[in-house]
């Protein structure tokens, strides 16, 4: 049984979405913000139950929660993509992949450079995060809902050269995208 939360962030955080819902209101999903900007659809990424994390973020997206906000802090920014792949946790592949395809459709920058995270595509390749076949099927969302640049480059490589490094799997449907796409890409 989820332990009793009080207020909407905590319930975002670590509650059911029975939780939640017992403490939201609608409003709240386009109005709510934490100094440096987080909002209630940051927290509901941490959520570490996956049935949880994405319902209250599906209900957050319903009434109107902005998928493109970036945190505020120069040092600390980050997107909603970065929360979501910030962390090993469980996951519900399936229903995470919808989400990511509602995130990317509302605004989330898959390319976006955090100066504490880094690139935020970047974080769902990294070793644990996300794997094997579930890595498949989160890259083609990624692949039809965004346009990820593979040319961007990290202290780590190219998102081509970490794939290849970490997940031979998306070798194949990576250099198919970056043809389709147009994008020339190193593969050191």
């Amino acid at each position: 049984m989820t332990p009793r939360v009080g207020s909407v962030w905590s319930a975002a955080e670590r509650g059911s979405l029975a939780d939640f819902l017992e403490v939201y209101k609608p409003g709240q999903a386009t109005t709510e913000r934490m100094p440096g900007g987080s909002t209630l659809l940051f927290r509901a990424m941490s959520n570490p139950d996956p049935r949880a994390r994405v319902a209250i973020a599906n209900q957050l997206l319903d009434d109107g929660a902005d998928a493109s906000i970036v945190t505020a802090s120069p040092s600390d920014s980050g997107t909603v993509l970065h929360a979501l792949w910030s962390v090993r946790r469980e996951r519900d592949i399936p229903a995470e992949a919808a989400l990511l395809a509602r995130l990317l459709d509302g605004g989330a920058d898959v390319n976006y450079r955090s100066p504490r995270f880094g690139l935020a595509i970047i974080a769902m390749l990294q070793k644990g995060v996300i794997s094997g076949d579930d890595l498949l099927t989160m890259w083609r969302v990624l692949a039809t809902h965004s346009r990820p640049d593979l040319s961007l480059s990290t202290p780590k490589g190219t998102p081509l050269g970490v794939a290849l490094l970490h997940h031979p799997l998306l070798a194949d449907p990576v250099r198919a995208y970056a043809a389709q796409s147009g994008q020339t890409i190193e593969e050191s």
